[in-house]
């Protein structure tokens, strides 16, 4: 799957969730949150924090990152990515 296939996707499985559709800047506002748990996630992985301090894995941060961001690159449609391979198809 090539990023652009990614994001149709994406766009497909967000469409699917209840509740009222998101726009740019809910969008926007839970990418800043999962780059956050991201940053937590390495911050543990690296021993900076405990393991204590951990709020989510490091393959869900990353993934829920990338979810977010192709969410925002369908509602700009203008992305025209090209890649061999992609592991996010299996996290959907």
């Amino acid at each position: 799957m090539n990023l652009n296939e990614a994001v149709k996707k994406t766009k497909e499985v967000s469409g699917q969730m209840p509740g009222k559709k998101w726009e740019i800047y809910q969008r926007l506002t839970d990418l800043v949150e999962e780059v956050g748990e991201l940053a937590n996630a390495i911050q543990v992985e690296e021993g900076w924090k405990s393991q204590k301090r951990s709020k989510s894995e490091l393959i869900d941060s990353v993934c829920d990152s990338l979810y977010s961001l192709f969410c925002i690159a369908a509602i700009y449609k203008r992305l025209a990515l090209t890649s061999r391979d992609s592991c996010y198809a299996s996290a959907l």
